[in-house]
């Protein structure tokens, strides 16, 4: 941290590093509908089955929920990717929702070690979780 000066600096530096887990996710998005919840869930999750991303993700959604000010360099960076995604605005909103919904799965599965969760294989939580994915994503307002 002393290279950072503080603990937000050193915050933000990992975010920007871990910056093409939101373009990996952005470019799935932009992509052809036909299939989408299905390949973003998958892509989403298998972040989270990576060890360095996996590792990376959970330091910073404990950091975030553990912190106010990290919940707001987290909110602030993500909502400025989406701004400069190529996601219309009429879109983003069923956008936000998925990947709220995908975020609650993920801490179930990968940081609270829900039990029902974990045991599932990844194939089968990505056939229950993309049906609802996809009506997020359907959402247009």
């Amino acid at each position: 941290m002393q290279f950072y000066g503080s603990k937000d600096r050193l915050f933000r530096a990992v975010l920007e590093q871990q910056s093409t887990i939101s373009e990996r996710m952005l470019a799935i998005v932009v992509g052809p509908r036909v299939g989408l919840g299905k390949r973003l869930t998958r892509a989403y999750l298998e972040l989270w089955e990576e060890p360095v991303t996996g590792d990376t993700l959970r330091s910073l959604i404990r950091a975030a929920i553990g912190s106010e000010r990290a919940s707001s360099i987290l909110r602030a960076y993500h909502l400025g990717k989406l701004g400069l995604s190529k996601i219309p605005e009429e879109r983003r909103l069923g956008v936000t929702l998925a990947a709220s919904h995908l975020l609650g799965a993920a801490i179930g599965r990968y940081i609270i070690a829900v039990p029902a969760l974990v045991s599932l294989p990844l194939d089968e939580l990505v056939d229950l979780l993309s049906p609802a994915v996809d009506r997020y994503l359907d959402l247009a307002v």
